[in-house]
């Protein structure tokens, strides 16, 4: 959820393209804990930025700091 950013009612997010930041539209279906689920916007196997978005605009050149999804999902605890 925190790679996420509203403007008027719309949800984006800034994926990586040739090592720049670019925003792009996503559909947010739910929000869990901290995690947003996103139906469509971003594909498989992109690259968003995850957290620091605070003062980033589109074409800002980024460098690549991947964590894994797992140290992400273990924050979810069931609730059942």
């Amino acid at each position: 959820e925190s790679a996420t950013y509203e403007q008027q009612g719309i949800v984006y997010v800034y994926k990586v393209e040739k090592d720049t930041a670019k925003n792009v539209v996503v559909n947010v279906i739910d929000r869990i804990d901290n995690l947003a689920l996103i139906k469509s916007g971003v594909n498989k196997g992109e690259t968003i930025i995850a957290a620091g978005i605070g003062g980033l605009k589109p074409g800002t050149a980024v460098i690549k700091k991947p964590i894994k999804m797992d140290s992400l999902v273990q924050s979810i605890k069931p609730k059942f």
